[in-house]
């Protein structure tokens, strides 16, 4: 009964009769290329197909059941022999059916939906084809503004299909180290602007960059400008959500491109932190920069994530003989922002029985000036305050 319907749905398709479609497949010759005008035929019944697939008056399994059935057995049944659905030109087609009272907004929507995850597994099929990312954001952008999915939906589709077009293959990873002239490893300071907790972005106003790890000079670029931040999931979702507009955080960034930027791969910094001042942030003074030694202050904040801290120096107890700082005593009174306790087992555990208020003598190692931050090294002992 359905392959006598099928048949019936064909003729008209095709404008003859089904079984001269089969006795030409039946005569032809095997294993030999098909006829220029059987082609046009295929092409002109897969493009009749995607047209009844976008009103509706077809399935995806129906459409790919009909093709097979003209096809014949050269066109193998995989996921790429889908007709290809443009989703613009359906979202144009459903509205006009919900404005002709055809079908109702709650069936439009859902059709979209069922639309855009064919889509999806579509380009997942094709992995190792390149997708235009930013075409398909726009896509969904537009989608959301005309009420026709949800912003989680399309932030899922986004995100599904980002994962399956990147990491794959010696050309993925050749494009990504092209785009090393974009990495931005550093800590962002600045006020948060505005939020979107469904897209997973936020935008903030920066105030100072430090711990740079790439091209310096890019934080220039930056400093005094509002910039947005994606590809936020998971935990940093919940921080964001505790941070209120207007309030300052600090992040530890991977990427700049213009002024957009990703929070990094190893995320170690998402946190509210104190305003910026130029005066009280630990900002090492030009004199000191350069400096290897040891110092003593008392710690005044710490990172459990990024494994960093924040002490106040009350004196500098000594300098090694790779200290460059031509007065290591102009530190003293001020902030200074120490790392490095992570990469070693020592230094990471005492990290973590250290308490703000504590008295700490520490090695520090200033070794790229240019930076802010301080490399822990040889000495970390808790001591008593004088």
């Amino acid at each position: 009964m359905c392959r006598n319907l099928c048949c019936t749905v064909l003729v008209i398709l095709v404008g003859g009769p089904f079984c001269a479609v089969a006795e030409e497949r039946k005569t032809a010759p095997q294993k030999t290329a098909r006829p220029l005008a059987e082609n046009s035929k295929l092409a002109a019944l897969n493009a009749r197909l995607k047209t009844l697939v976008a009103s509706g008056k077809l399935t995806e399994d129906e459409a790919r059941e009909l093709y097979a059935l003209v096809a014949g057995p050269a066109v193998k049944k995989t996921k790429d022999t889908q007709p290809a659905i443009d989703l613009e030109a359906l979202g144009r087609k459903l509205k006009a059916a919900v404005a002709a009272g055809e079908m109702t907004e709650a069936d439009a929507l859902a059709k979209y939906k069922q639309a855009a995850v064919g889509v999806g597994k579509q380009k997942e099929a094709r992995g190792k084809k390149k997708v235009d990312l930013a075409a398909l954001r726009e896509r969904l952008t537009a989608a959301v503004a005309a009420g026709e999915m949800t912003k989680a939906d399309a932030l899922a589709e986004y995100r599904k299909v980002a994962a399956t077009s990147a990491g794959k293959g010696k050309k993925t990873r050749k494009a990504k180290r092209k785009g090393n002239n974009d990495s931005f490893y550093a800590i962002v300071i600045g006020r948060l602007k505005t939020k979107d907790i469904e897209l997973g972005e936020f935008t903030m106003d920066v105030d100072y960059v430090t711990s740079i790890y790439g091209d310096r000079r890019l934080k220039d670029t930056i400093i005094g400008k509002t910039v947005k931040v994606k590809g936020l999931s998971g935990p940093w979702i919940d921080k964001l959500l505790l941070i209120k507009r207007g309030e300052t955080l600090k992040m530890r960034s991977g990427t700049l491109n213009g002024t957009s930027l990703s929070l990094s791969p190893k995320a170690t910094v998402f946190e509210r932190a104190a305003p910026f001042d130029p005066e009280t942030y630990p900002i090492p003074p030009e004199a000191f920069r350069g400096f290897q030694g040891v110092v003593v202050g008392t710690i005044e904040s710490k990172s459990d994530q990024g494994y960093d801290l924040t002490i106040r120096v009350k004196n500098v107890d000594s300098t090694f003989a790779g200290n460059r700082a031509t007065n290591p005593e102009s530190i003293e009174g001020r902030l200074m922002n120490m790392g490095g306790f992570f990469t070693n087992a020592v230094f990471r555990e005492k990290f973590g029985d250290l308490r703000i208020g504590d008295t700490i003598r520490v090695g520090a190692a200033h070794r790229v000036p240019e930076t802010d931050g301080l490399e822990v090294m040889q000495i970390l002992e808790a001591v008593e305050a004088k």
